[in-house]
């Protein structure tokens, strides 16, 4: 009988080592992408640690620990590092810490996982300094920066929320403050921060975002606006649903070795438009930032600013009752005023494109502010000009009533289509003779009351304006359009309402005229659409009065057919329309008249502005920014 048991222990020992005879461990054909898909598998894209992280798990024997008390296995990693002071461990923390949070949705976790990637990046006390080529660095990042989101934006509110912020962590306790020191805005301005994360970008050609740490935010204003008793009197030019980019970034001191004992941190918040990096150790860290989302959430917010387009041409109710200028960004002193001006049935909205680019190149982000001006583009273009002249004056003296900021006189104006005649009225000397040489007849011959003859004075006799050191015209019609008499815009002129000062003024203008000639009587106050063609006695003097002297003019012409370009046009404007001899350059795009979104339009006014920047700069006037708090 033993010798029996021996002989069947003996078989089943040679049938276990034959069992390892065959290949257990080996490799099987999948590819290089399935093998790059393996590599990059983690927890912040998936739904499974990374090898990283399960081998630093493996390695302690913490496998099923993990599955099954994901804290307790934690705490056991944590002494650990703490122990053997192995970078390698604080990224598993970190990605580890992010996996249980996004499995829980715990705020703690994340905000562990942002805590320990920050260790694994810069802890000094950590064996082997970090390698950039390692993707565990370039995770670690990713993990910092989502990890922090979720920790400080609680998915139900979906705005960052300091008050709720979890001091409780896996292991230890973190006590967060704000520092708003870093941020130009006061709280009044800015209260509320969304992560630009939570919202995809539509109607933009590109989102301009740049890499590095920290949560990148939209900083909104209220509805509202700022406060009409604000004491700030750039808060008024402030549009009311003005969003800006900011960058929230955590940081503390103390390493990992701190973290049990409970840690002390602030949150700093930055401008998205002004800093570009910090310093952690006294090395520079690139700030992420997101400078296309904010814009894009304002504008789709603004559900007034669209309608503008039509009810600014015809005259309807609108939430922007006068014309004025409008900024996208506080006041800054030592920035170069950009003004932009749109065209005809058209709104700020126009220009998304062209300030999408813009603001995310960094000379021009540094160097300049942007502002909007505002309008009823049906209005009598001599009247729309005289606001444009009257709110920049109002700006200059708002802003800098002392003139200590020379940047403000140096501005630039970039007018689109009819927009650019009201550019053209900025740097031309208008007199109030121009009325006799239209229509035959001086201003005192047409017996108008004092108010009438203010409101003709306003339109007619104006100084270019001094600051205005630049001019871009887009596809201006210097010489009208002939599309403007046509029978549609006949049409639309008609359905055009005027301010009632016009709508006063009409009839008694009629009255005040029997002694003149029916031929040259003003039989109505004209509408910009009537202002606007070939033959319009204003559009004729404006073209024959220079351009104010020290101003330097841009031409943009887009063209849309025509064999030559003598003979080509762009739907709307001839090239000899938008022609002008004084432009110190001409630049051509193949386009429509809508050319402001064109790449190779805002190619060239980047150009313009960077000339412009640069002839100061020779100039000796080379100016310093500096935010206004």
């Amino acid at each position: 009988m033993r010798f029996v048991l021996r002989g069947l222990a003996a078989l089943v020992l040679c049938t276990s080592c034959a069992l390892y005879t065959r290949a257990t461990v080996g490799v099987s054909t999948i590819g290089s992408y399935a093998t790059q898909g393996k590599l990059n598998e983690n927890a912040i894209l998936g739904t499974e640690p990374s090898t990283f992280a399960r081998e630093a798990l493996h390695a302690l024997n913490l496998d099923e620990l993990f599955d099954t008390d994901p804290d307790a296995a934690l705490r056991v990693l944590h002494r650990a590092a703490l122990e053997d002071k192995d970078r390698r461990q604080l990224y598993a923390l970190a990605e580890l810490s992010y996996s249980v949070g996004r499995r829980l949705g715990s705020r703690s976790h994340f905000l562990a996982a942002a805590v320990y990637a920050y260790c694994y990046l810069f802890d000094d006390q950590a064996t082997d300094p970090p390698n950039a080529f390692d993707r565990r660095y370039r995770w670690a990042c990713d993990l910092y920066n989502r990890g922090l989101q979720f920790a400080l934006v609680p998915s139900d509110l979906g705005y960052l929320d300091m008050a709720s912020v979890p001091h409780g962590l896996p292991v230890g306790s973190i006590d967060i403050t704000l520092d708003r020191s870093h941020f130009p805005w006061r709280e009044e301005l800015f209260p509320r921060f969304l992560p630009v994360d939570d919202f995809d970008v539509f109607g933009l050609s590109l989102r301009y975002r740049r890499a590095g740490l920290g949560v990148p935010l939209i900083g909104a204003a209220p509805e509202k606006g700022a406060s009409t008793a604000s004491a700030d009197p750039a808060d008024k030019f402030l549009g009311k649903r003005t969003c800006v980019p900011a960058t929230a970034f955590l940081r503390f001191e103390g390493g990992i070795a701190a973290i049990e004992r409970g840690i002390s941190a602030k949150l700093e918040l930055y401008s998205g438009y002004d800093v570009q990096e910090t310093k952690v150790g006294g090395s520079p860290v690139p700030l992420e930032s997101d400078l296309s989302t904010p814009l894009a959430y304002a504008l789709g917010r603004n559900t007034a600013l669209w309608d503008f387009s039509l009810t600014g041409f015809f005259g309807g109710e609108s939430e922007f009752r006068d014309n004025r200028l409008v900024m996208v960004r506080p006041y800054e002193a030592g920035r170069i005023p950009v003004v932009f001006v749109h065209g005809t049935a058209s709104n700020p909205a126009y220009w998304a494109e062209m300030y999408n680019t813009l603001q995310a190149d960094p000379v021009l982000r540094d160097s300049i502010q942007c502002w909007f001006f505002v309008y009823k583009t049906g209005n009598p273009i001599a009247y729309s000009a005289a606001t444009l002249r009257e709110s920049l004056r109002d700006a200059i003296d708002s802003l800098d009533p002392e003139g200590k900021d020379p940047a403000l006189h140096h501005m630039v104006v970039i007018g689109h289509s009819q927009g650019g005649i009201l550019t053209r009225m900025m740097v031309t000397d208008g007199d109030i003779s121009w009325l006799k040489d239209m229509y035959g007849t001086p201003l005192e011959d047409f017996h108008l009351t004092p108010d009438q003859q203010k409101l003709v004075r306003r339109g007619l006799d104006f100084d270019p304006v001094p600051e205005v050191d630049r001019v871009v015209f887009i596809c201006t019609p210097h010489r009208g359009s002939s599309l403007a008499v046509g029978f549609l815009a006949r049409l639309a002129s008609g359905l055009i309402s005027l301010p009632r000062e016009f709508l006063e003024f009409s009839p008694k203008l009629a009255e005040s005229q029997k002694g003149v000639p029916e031929e040259l009587r003003i039989k109505r106050i004209g509408t910009s659409l009537d202002n606007m063609g070939p033959d319009n006695p204003l559009l004729k003097r404006l073209a024959q009065a220079p351009i104010a002297p020290g101003v330097t003019a841009h031409s943009i012409i887009a063209r849309d057919g025509g064999d030559s370009l003598e003979e080509s046009d762009d739907g709307l404007v001839a090239y000899k329309s938008s022609h002008l001899e004084a432009a110190a350059s001409e630049f051509v795009v193949e386009s429509g008249h809508s050319c402001q979104s064109n790449p190779l339009t805002i190619r060239e006014v980047r150009r313009i502005l960077i000339e412009h920047l640069r002839s100061i700069a020779y100039r000796g006037e080379q100016h310093s920014s500096g935010p206004r708090n």
